[in-house]
C-alpha cells in the first residue's frame, strides 16, 4: 500500500512539474513573435483542460471532474473512494488481529485444566472465526466497490463528463496584467492555489 502511495506522490509530482513548465513555456512564447506555421505539440499536450481533468482523476478520483467544474460530481467520487478504500484497509486490519486472537485463544484451549474453561475457549474460538470470516467479507466487498468506483471515475471523465470551465487550480505560476500607479502597467507574477469547493 505504502508503495502505492509513493507511486502516486512521483506521478502527482511530475504532473505539476510538467504543467509548470508547459505554462511557463507559453508564457515565454506569448511574448515572443508568433511563427508562421504552428508546430505538433508533441504526443501529449497538457495545455488542454480536458487531459489534464483526465490525469488529476487517474491520481485522485473525482478531482477531474472538480477541475472541469463538476464540484458535486467529483467531491462525491472521491469521498466514495476514499471511504470505501478506507473501510477496505480497516477490514483487513481487522482480520488480521482476529486471526492473532485465534492462535492466542486455540494455545490457551489447548492449555486449559478442565473442561469448563475448555469450553469457554472453544466458544470465543468460534465466535472469533465468524467475525473473521465477516471481515473478509467486508474486504472484499469494498475492494470491488473501491475498484468500481475508480473504473466510472476513469469512464466519466473521458466520456461523460463536459467542461464547464471551472476555476483550474494550480500551483504554477500565473501572470497577469497589473495596472500600477500612475497607469503604469507591470507584469504580476503570483502563485495561487484556488480549489472551488461547494
Amino acid at each position: 500500500m505504502m508503495k502505492l502511495n509513493y507511486i502516486y506522490a512521483f506521478l502527482l509530482g511530475a504532473l505539476l512539474i510538467l504543467s509548470q513548465q508547459n505554462l511557463v513555456a507559453q508564457q515565454s512564447l506569448a511574448y515572443q513573435v508568433a511563427p508562421a506555421y504552428e508546430q505538433p505539440a508533441g504526443w501529449l499536450d497538457f495545455s488542454d483542460r480536458e487531459v489534464r481533468a483526465a490525469w488529476l482523476s487517474a491520481i485522485i478520483p473525482g478531482a477531474g471532474q472538480t477541475f472541469l467544474g463538476h464540484e458535486y460530481k467529483g467531491a462525491g467520487i472521491t469521498l466514495g473512494f476514499y471511504g470505501s478504500l478506507l473501510t477496505a484497509i480497516l477490514a483487513e486490519n481487522n482480520f488480521n488481529a482476529r486471526k492473532d486472537r485465534i492462535q492466542t485463544l486455540s494455545d490457551d484451549y489447548k492449555g486449559a485444566g478442565n473442561y469448563a474453561l475448555a469450553d469457554y475457549y472453544w466458544s470465543q474460538i468460534q465466535f472469533e472465526k465468524g467475525n473473521r470470516d465477516n471481515d473478509v467479507k467486508r474486504r472484499d466487498l469494498f475492494i470491488a466497490v473501491t475498484a468500481a468506483l475508480y473504473i466510472y471515475n476513469m469512464v466519466d471523465i473521458l466520456y461523460l463528463t463536459d467542461d464547464k470551465g471551472g476555476v483550474s487550480f494550480s500551483f504554477a505560476p500565473e501572470f497577469k496584467d497589473f495596472e500600477g500607479v500612475n497607469g503604469v502597467t507591470s507584469l504580476y507574477s503570483g502563485i495561487a492555489l484556488k480549489i472551488n469547493l461547494p
